[in-house]
């Protein structure tokens, strides 16, 4: 089977009718932020393949929207074995079914359910809703939010069926001369490979080999792309110191910085040579005050010997 196109109406929170169409072969996404009702297509997906439009059970009621309680319908297209089909199905107010064949055939309530649990082969869902022994086969592929690592629920006929079909996979490919033959083909590559205690040889030797001496030249390689590294940043600073240099802006403020450093030498100039001509007048002073004091103590003696010859 390969989905189509998937439509919903009412269900859910969407209280408007959405469409997922264009939905081709293989892998198929549906992206969308948390809340944006991903979910809700899934559960109308299931709802459209396994569940009776009829039905009243407990997680049919749960599929109506919650603002307004209308009816929740849902349309899906599929296709199976080239054949375009199309289930349309309305819930719990005025319930109905409707199967668009490719054939051209119409059919209506429970003879489109019974059609297409035929085409799909799963069994009946009981007052409780579909479960997983009653998708069968498909409780295998059917894999709801949140429960990717548990435990599968298969009913028994499912279980067994897949364990036929394994059970004749492995044996086709295990039975007979092929499944004799398996285990000497696996020695015999084994030998060729390793020696009786577990050494390696042949191929295998000469991969390690080859392993060894290409873990050497990383090694270098790796030294060297350091060394590469740290010259590489020691050429950027160099040009960048270089750019700043070589600025016209630098130039500018260079020459600046030189005719301020320019003033302030004349600045500096003069005031040491003033600083020179205070030095030698006090120089100058000193020695008028060293006269002044020699010549005030000779007139002291003079008075004093003009003293004593009066006396």
């Amino acid at each position: 089977m390969k989905l189509r196109s998937l439509a919903v109406n009412q269900f859910k929170k969407f209280t408007a009718p959405a469409r997922l169409a264009g939905i081709g072969d293989g892998l198929s996404v549906v992206v969308g932020a948390n809340e944006m009702g991903k979910s809700t297509l899934l559960d109308a997906l299931h709802a459209a393949l396994f569940e009776r439009h009829a039905s009243k059970a407990q997680q049919i009621v749960a599929l109506q929207n919650d603002r307004n309680q209308a009816a929740p319908v849902v349309e899906l297209t599929f296709e199976v074995e080239g054949g375009l089909y199309r289930i349309t199905k309305r819930f719990l107010k005025k319930p109905y079914a409707r199967l668009d064949c490719p054939d051209g055939r119409t059919l209506e309530g429970d003879a489109a359910e019974d059609a297409l649990r035929g085409l799909l082969r799963f069994e009946e869902p009981g007052k409780t809703g579909a479960k997983a022994g009653t998708l069968g086969m498909w409780s295998v592929l059917w894999v709801k939010q949140g429960l990717s690592f548990a435990d599968l629920a298969l009913p028994e006929t499912a279980r067994s069926s897949l364990h036929e079909a394994l059970e004749s996979e492995v044996g086709a490919v295990l039975g007979g001369k092929r499944g004799l033959a398996l285990p000497q083909a696996i020695e015999e590559q084994r030998d060729d490979l390793l020696t009786k205690a577990g050494k390696p040889r042949g191929a295998y030797l000469k991969a390690n080999e080859a392993a060894e001496a290409l873990a050497g030249e990383i090694a270098v390689l790796t030294a060297r792309r350091t060394d590469l590294s740290r010259t590489l940043e020691a050429l950027e600073a160099a040009q960048e110191r270089l750019a700043r240099l070589s600025a016209p802006a630098r130039d500018r403020q260079d020459e600046a910085e030189l005719a301020e450093a320019r003033t302030r030498q004349g600045v500096l100039s003069e005031l040491e040579a003033r600083i020179a001509g205070a030095v030698h007048a006090v120089e100058l002073r000193r020695r008028d005050l060293a006269a002044a004091d020699a010549a005030a103590a000779e007139r002291r003696r003079l008075r004093a010997d003009a003293a004593a010859e009066t006396q």
